[in-house]
């Protein structure tokens, strides 16, 4: 199922129909609804959907942008955050977004969950890479001192996850939707892959938490040597419930128009599990001409050749 966000256009637009009409003209009409789509686009998905249009397939937090969002700065407020009154306040949005995507009959609301603090890590990588470090003993150093202070910090970031999610589990099965845990590219951010794993474990009978995979951001830590890309996925794969599906330019510039960068999605994609949404999370400033240009093609390579594996 090829899908697309309205991360690409919703800033271009104060109607919803008027939005959903341009993402049709590219020839799709599933659709996620990201955190830039403010409520006032919501009335205009709505007529769209009731006209059987287009359909929404997932949601991601926090979904409509919070109203209040200044009150406590949307960044700092994370459902893994150290502050119990920012972690509630993540809750309250959270539990928002899990109301509208019932109520605009999706299936799936995706999770991002919050860093663990290291902030600026990742990028102190990217800056050596940029400068023709990968691999010097500087790299390696930083990236080994690292990985041993986020193994530290795991253990009371997972606390606060489960928490966390032992609250909205619950709350989303009500309302009859599947939750998904995506990651961010910053090795800072949560879940790590092994914090993915520990999380399914927990979550493995209640049927309503899965992973969806964010191929930019899995590529990210590739491209650093953290991790390799189709182990990883082949692993994870029991657990996937879709897919963010966008390019990446080396060695981190993300958002690109899937087959404009260096992701190896033939190899990749027949890892995932067959028919899960697959989403175009496409940037902003990327050109609505190159969309038009590399849909049929992925659509041809990915869509109408050979099916995914399973």
């Amino acid at each position: 199922m090829l899908a697309i966000s309205t991360d690409w256009n919703c800033h271009r637009y104060t109607d919803g129909e008027a939005l959903l009409s341009e993402l049709r003209t590219l020839g799709l009409t599933e659709i996620e609804v990201g955190p830039g789509s403010n409520i006032a686009l919501f009335p205009g998905f709505r007529r769209v959907l009731k006209s059987g249009r287009a359909k929404v397939i997932s949601l991601a937090n926090f979904t409509p942008a919070p109203i209040d969002w200044q009150r406590f700065g949307i960044a700092n407020c994370e459902l893994t955050s150290p502050s119990r009154v920012l972690r509630e306040q993540a809750l309250e949005w959270t539990r928002i977004t899990i109301d509208h995507a019932a109520g605009l009959e999706a299936s799936f609301v995706v999770l991002r969950l919050g860093r663990v603090g290291m902030n600026g890590f990742t990028e102190a990588l990217f800056r050596q890479v940029r400068a023709g470090g990968l691999h010097s003993r500087k790299f390696v150093s930083t990236k080994l001192d690292g990985v041993r202070e986020r193994a530290r910090l795991s253990e009371a970031w997972l606390s606060r996850a489960l928490r966390s999610l032992e609250n909205l589990v619950p709350y989303a099965k009500a309302c009859g939707i599947r939750l998904a845990i995506t990651g961010a590219g910053g090795y800072e951010d949560g879940p790590t892959e092994n914090e993915v794993v520990q999380l399914m474990s927990e979550f493995s009978g209640a049927g309503y938490l899965g992973y969806w995979h964010d191929f930019s951001a899995t590529q990210r830590k590739a491209n650093l040597g953290l991790l390799d890309h189709a182990q990883w996925l082949t692993e994870v794969r029991p657990h996937v419930l879709g897919s963010y599906v966008s390019d990446l330019r080396w060695p981190d510039e993300t958002g690109c128009v899937p087959l404009s960068g260096i992701i190896p999605f033939e190899q990749l994609v027949p890892l995932l599990p067959h028919d899960t949404p697959a989403v175009w999370k496409i940037g902003p400033s990327q050109r609505g001409a190159e969309l038009r240009q590399m849909l049929p093609v992925w659509e041809e390579r990915f869509v109408r050749g050979v099916p995914a594996a399973g």
